[in-house]
């Protein structure tokens, strides 16, 4: 009997400690995922990874026309081996273009091997290109649709007459500005928001009105110059954070710039962050905001080191619970 007990003792023992090894393992992962979520990066397993058909190579925040040669793509797709692909850059807007091929930057035709994969490099024109927001994607008779990178890339031209003394502007194409979506009477959204605040590192740069003709040009896109004359040191330092601001309800657009010295760059996307998560700046200089990278940093490490210490004292109330 005492030797059935015994037994007994040691398997609840090697139970309970397996439980323990199991629920830290899974603190751990948990801890990754939140400091990797808050940091703004996504996990993926490598199964996944092995299956996305188009993969960009995107070293940079912005490629800039007459600076960056072209951009590298790769991919795999087994239904099109030995075929001709198109591999160009894709639309994101307005909702009657999106995810139409563009034609400047103008595609790439390339032919996959026999297991289906390809490498090349799309170039970049030169010159006679607005500012832009798109997407890759892949096309061939061998595809029903074409298939896209998730990755955004943001193209901007390099024009220092346009952006003097280390300045850069802000492009916001005319269908972004033009847009009624379902505005009662017809309301565009540059109506609707009125103007836009520009901080670089937290300090306040430019308020510009998007139906001001100083703003808007003849072809109704706008451009905000940041930097320059009348405006702080900051707003021309090269790669300050830029955040903005919408005028109707204070929120912080989701999209971040840099200051990239004589460079217009494109910002199509006027989405603010939620009411709470955003729309707040620190005091001025210290460079976060409230969704700045930096301060998402310093949030994930917290709450990391929070479930950090939560796993040590579940591990000191259990060794007190055994030695009872």
């Amino acid at each position: 009997m005492a030797m059935q007990d015994r037994e007994s003792s040691y398997g609840e023992t090697d139970l309970n400690k397996s439980f323990f090894v199991k629920w830290t393992l899974g603190l751990a992962a948990t801890v990754a995922v939140v400091v990797t979520l808050l940091n703004g990066r996504t996990v993926s397993p490598a199964s996944a990874q092995e299956t996305i058909p188009l993969r960009v190579t995107v070293d940079k925040d912005i490629y800039v026309v007459g600076v960056d040669p072209g951009i590298r793509f790769a991919g795999q797709i087994a239904a099109c081996a030995g075929q001709d692909l198109k591999v160009g850059f894709y639309s994101r807007g307005p909702a009657s273009k999106e995810n139409s091929l563009l034609a400047v930057p103008p595609a790439a035709v390339t032919r996959a091997d026999s297991t289906g994969a390809f490498d090349l490099e799309v170039l970049l024109p030169t010159s006679g290109i607005d500012p832009v927001t798109t997407w890759a994607g892949v096309s061939g008779a061998c595809l029903d649709t074409p298939r896209f990178a998730s990755e955004t890339i943001h193209i901007g031209v390099s024009d220092s007459a346009a952006n003097p003394g280390g300045a850069t502007s802000l492009f916001i194409p005319s269908w972004v500005l033009a847009d009624t979506g379902t505005s009662p009477g017809g309301t565009t959204l540059a109506e609707r928001i009125g103007s836009l605040t520009v901080f670089a590192d937290g300090v306040e740069c430019t308020r510009a009105s998007l139906t001001s003709a100083t703003v808007v040009d003849k072809r109704g896109n706008a451009r905000i110059r940041v930097g320059g004359a009348n405006q702080p040191a900051a707003c021309a330092r090269s790669g300050a954070m830029l955040t903005v601001f919408r005028g109707d309800n204070g929120l912080q657009l989701v999209e971040l710039r840099s200051v990239v010295p004589g460079v217009t760059q494109p910002l199509a996307n006027m989405a603010p962050f939620p009411a709470g998560a955003g729309g707040q700046v620190l005091p001025p200089m210290t460079g976060q905001t409230k969704d700045s990278p930096g301060h998402r940093t310093l949030v994930a490490w917290r709450v990391g080191l929070l479930l950090v210490g939560s796993a040590g004292l579940v591990g000191v109330t259990w060794r007190l619970a055994r030695r009872r």
